[in-house]
């Protein structure tokens, strides 16, 4: 392979979109989901490295109080000196093309990582990254009003019921991003809504005993996974 990729996700993008496995569709039953083969990896053709970041994200974790603290400037920064020290380290990919990916929020960081990158190699910076481009998948621009339309998105391509929508319009009014909690019809619809929204497979696998102890997840983290930080 001479393609080298990082992508600033873990689960969720290495699950649904890339990665050589993926949950099964089968409908939830409360134990730990199943997993199947895909025909579409993106290992077949590249080397990837998926990152976990910010510190917390994941199965990442910070040592100290000041390494969590974190913003999107100090993310591309550790991004930048990450990959770096990484390709230090495995100097035998360091003449592939490397491209940074990302989906949802990266999409905010990781043009950033890539300017970051270049300006590196232009001060001379070592080891110096053949970096080529960026991918983005679903990119995060206005955070709010694109969160608040995913309803009506999944109803459109036809992932959710109309009566659930109807409810979750009446109920809602139309807010469906950082609704009041006091208000049990919308929360309780919302919860039915993300019922069917597999993402969150990948909480339940990653917070499993078996699935860290095969990954060899620190129990320093034994924390539970989470997608994002928060």
């Amino acid at each position: 392979m001479h393609l080298c990729m990082c992508y600033v996700t873990f689960i969720n993008f290495k699950m649904f979109l890339s990665g050589p496995l993926a949950f099964k569709g089968d409908e939830y039953n409360g134990t730990l989901p199943p997993l199947e083969l895909t025909s579409f990896s993106w290992t077949k053709v590249a080397n990837i490295l998926y990152l976990e970041s910010p510190a917390g994200s994941g199965y990442s974790y910070a040592k100290t109080r000041r390494a969590a603290e974190t913003s999107d400037t100090k993310q591309i920064h550790q991004i930048d000196q990450f990959l770096r020290s990484w390709f230090v380290d495995h100097p035998e990919f360091i003449s592939n093309p490397f491209y940074v990916g990302g989906d949802s929020y990266s999409g905010k960081i990781v043009p950033g990582v890539v300017q970051q990158i270049s300006l590196g190699n232009e001060k001379g910076l070592t080891p110096l990254i053949n970096i080529q481009g960026y991918v983005l998948g679903n990119p995060a621009a206005r955070t709010n009003l694109e969160s608040n339309h995913r309803v009506t998105f999944a109803h459109r391509m036809g992932l959710i019921s109309d009566e659930l929508h109807e409810s979750l319009d009446s109920n809602c009014g139309g807010k469906f991003f950082n609704v009041d909690p006091s208000n049990a019809k919308c929360s309780n619809g919302l919860q039915a809504y993300h019922q069917t929204y597999r993402y969150f497979l990948s909480a339940f696998w990653a917070n499993d005993e078996n699935v860290r102890r095969a990954l060899g997840v620190k129990k320093v983290t034994y924390v539970n996974f989470v997608s994002c930080s928060k």
